[in-house]
């Protein structure tokens, strides 16, 4: 069954443009795994895109580098059109990151950020960041650097929310989103 699984969500992820593939594509396997949770991220996004041979360059990470040129080539005025790349780049977040939280994902979102810090942002804040722990710490990276670029209530709205739900978490968010709170609540930055 997994295996099966695996290969749907491979073939939904390259078909990841909704003109060419107006039924079957990206937005299924997006939806898909948002509204069923952590199970289906671990089978159909880690395993299924995460997997890698020795030497050899995962779906996912041949996916992030795709998407980096698009964030260097594309018009900012085109970005919303790739909505469900953003999507699955932030449930990419965690896949093959390293040691600091850098990961493939991360950097593409990066550039991204820089282009359209207001469409990424409100991709993030869709985000069901309650139910993908994994990701916290990322989203709370882009989080920061786009109130950097821009400053932005909700962002400050969803820390506090996040931190009475996190309540005296030891995953180390709780301290971030402390930081975060402080830094941005009173100033003008």
């Amino acid at each position: 069954m997994d295996r099966e699984a695996h290969g749907v969500a491979r073939m939904l992820a390259v078909r990841w443009h909704s003109v060419g593939a107006p039924v079957l594509n990206l937005g299924v396997l997006n939806s898909f795994v948002l509204g069923a949770g952590v199970d289906a991220y671990r089978i159909l996004i880690e395993e299924a895109l995460g997997a890698r041979g020795y030497s050899e360059k995962s779906l996912a990470e041949q996916f992030c580098r795709f998407c980096l040129r698009i964030a260097e080539q594309v018009e900012v005025t085109e970005l919303p059109r790739y909505r469900e790349l953003v999507r699955l780049l932030i449930l990419l977040l965690p896949v093959a990151a390293d040691s600091r939280s850098e990961s493939p994902a991360l950097a593409v979102l990066h550039k991204l950020m820089a282009r359209d810090a207001d469409g990424v942002t409100q991709e993030l804040l869709e985000f069901p960041l309650e139910r993908f722990p994994p990701h916290r710490r990322f989203v709370w990276r882009l989080f920061y650097e786009s109130m950097t670029l821009k400053r932005n209530s909700r962002l400050l709205d969803r820390a506090e929310l996040s931190l009475t739900r996190l309540g005296d978490s030891d995953d180390g968010v709780a301290t971030e989103l402390q930081r975060f709170r402080e830094k941005f609540k009173d100033t003008g930055q």
